[in-house]
């Protein structure tokens, strides 16, 4: 299948772990069908499923264009403009801004009304199958998106929970802005005289902070 700017790796060949092999049309449940699809392919949309006679199932779907690539270690997720968390499965025929980090993305606050689908023994084998579908928190995706033209060339970003957003510097440390850009004019202009200032100190730091402008900070630890 192929849809905007990625192939995806989505094939028949998937689809037959819905095991409708040998059905009688009548013993097939949509509404499960519908949901076993949503969680074992969160990079469709619009899922549409007809059963119809004399024995015909009809799948269609349209794909999610990834805008934002998540890597944690060794772990690789594509995030689209809604902000839904989805397996990098396919080929970019155009490159994304990428976002670097030991954590998985924010997830966006939801109000539960629902349980959570039970988990399966894959599920337990493979915990990032626990993040695809899940929404990102959307001021984050969009203060993430909105960064990217302050960010150096040759740096990509990063994230902490606890620092917000930043980017990994050229030159060897790591740029903390936090959670959006509020007078992102004087955090830049703070950034560049602390790092001006260590510069001619000799001194390399692993971390620059100016997520508050009051009180902006260097570590030399990570």
């Amino acid at each position: 299948i192929v849809f905007g700017d990625w192939s995806s790796d989505v094939c028949s060949s998937d689809l037959a772990i819905l095991n409708l092999e040998g059905k009688n049309i009548f013993s097939i449940n949509r509404t499960a069908l519908l949901a076993q699809i949503g969680k074992e392919f969160p990079e469709l949309k619009d899922i549409r499923l007809t059963v119809g006679l004399p024995a015909q199932v009809s799948l269609s779907a349209s794909e999610r264009q990834p805008i934002l690539v998540w890597a944690t270690g060794e772990q690789t997720l594509w995030i689209d403009q809604q902000g839904f968390i989805f397996p990098a499965r396919g080929i970019l025929e155009s490159s994304l801004p990428i976002v670097e980090s030991d954590e998985l993305p924010p997830f966006q606050p939801t109000l539960e009304t629902t349980p959570p689908p039970p988990q399966t023994a894959l599920d337990l084998l493979q915990p990032e199958r626990q993040v695809w579908g899940n929404q990102m928190d959307a001021q984050m995706l969009d203060t993430a998106m909105r960064l990217l033209p302050q960010v150096p060339e040759g740096a990509t970003l990063t994230y902490s929970p606890f620092s917000g957003l930043g980017w990994n510097d050229p030159a060897g440390w790591r740029v903390f802005i936090g959670r959006n850009l509020q007078d992102m004019d004087v955090k830049l202009l703070e950034y560049q005289t602390i790092v001006a200032y260590l510069g001619s100190q000799g001194i390399t730091p692993a971390v620059v902070s100016v997520e508050t402008i009051h009180a902006p900070f260097y570590r030399m630890e990570p």
